[in-house]
């Protein structure tokens, strides 16, 4: 992919080489940046070309690879995260909420969403954007701590009281559930299941970077003190998959389990009860049979007056 930089971000620069050399590591893509003069004379040359410019706000690209040439835009506090993020999209990548099956993994709180941005989770979406080459989307694993996913407070409507969430993992466990609400939209790296879509899209990438990743392997596992090595480790955010095993209502389960032994319970309790009161009641007839046997003789004795 080629790229310019506007002279309005060039103090971002090197913040823009560190995304894509992120992106280069851990897939094999590879980046080109050239000047204006060169790429209206090469444009064959290149299959895309992104030009870096100003923005407002954060940073923003379109979802999905134009081809050709597109913008993308870059402001001061666009962090190094969203711009592998915004690149990720040029290249071709897209939010897992747009998955054909987004609704088996996650739900979305529409009464949440601020009524402008719910086109952003739509799905009548989901057909436009899959092209036969980019419906390698569904071809990896649901992740949702893949840097492309939306954080779970995403596009919310800020006017509502009492806080509130738009996008909810399908995750029975509590515990579990929490944990992934909490790394959802991480912007940090590229998750594992980030880089296997990208060469998805670009299946040549994947035996050519498999090499380099054994290459830096072999070079780190050796302690070679004299000999300084030019391969660097590709670095990756872990996965989180979504699985069968979230889908167990352990709630539930536990809930059964509780009722069943309190069940059992009341039952055994009952039977103790009624036992004593069988064993209370044959005292007692056994009481009133020895009374009538010896008290009246007794007491009528003359002996006893």
């Amino acid at each position: 992919m080629c790229f310019t930089i506007d002279p309005s971000v060039l103090n971002r620069r090197q913040d823009i080489w560190d995304a894509m050399n992120h992106i280069s590591l851990n897939t094999g893509f590879s980046f080109l940046e050239c000047k204006e003069e060169y790429c209206d004379d090469h444009l064959d040359d290149c299959d895309d070309l992104v030009d870096f410019s100003l923005t407002a706000s954060s940073c923003w690209s379109s979802v999905g690879r134009v081809g050709g040439r597109q913008m993308l835009g870059v402001s001061d506090d666009c962090g190094k995260g969203n711009l592998i993020h915004v690149i990720l999209h040029a290249i071709g990548l897209h939010h897992p909420t747009l998955r054909r099956d987004r609704d088996g993994h996650v739900q979305i709180a529409w009464e949440c969403v601020d009524s402008t941005k719910r086109s952003f989770f739509a799905a009548e979406h989901l057909e436009t954007i899959e092209s036969d080459k980019e419906s390698s989307i569904s071809s990896v694993p649901y992740d949702f701590f893949s840097i492309m996913h939306y954080r779970a407070d995403a596009f919310v409507n800020t006017s509502m009281e009492g806080g509130c969430m738009t996008v909810f993992p399908l995750i029975q466990d509590p515990y579990e559930r929490q944990s992934v609400l909490t790394g959802m939209g991480q912007r940090d790296q590229m998750s594992l299941t980030d880089i296997h879509y990208v060469w998805a899209l670009y299946p040549a990438l994947r035996a050519k970077q498999q090499d380099i990743h054994a290459a830096a392997s072999l070079d780190h596992a050796f302690d070679i003190s004299d000999v300084e090595s030019t391969l660097e480790v590709p670095e990756h955010h872990e996965s989180r998959l979504h699985t069968k095993a979230d889908t167990i209502n352990y709630h539930q389960t536990n809930s059964t389990s509780n009722t069943v032994g309190a069940i059992v319970c009341v039952v055994a309790f009952v039977a103790v009860v009624g036992f004593a009161m069988i064993e209370l009641k044959r005292l007692a007839k056994k009481k009133a049979e020895a009374d009538d046997r010896y008290a009246d003789p007794l007491l009528s004795d003359t002996m006893y007056e």
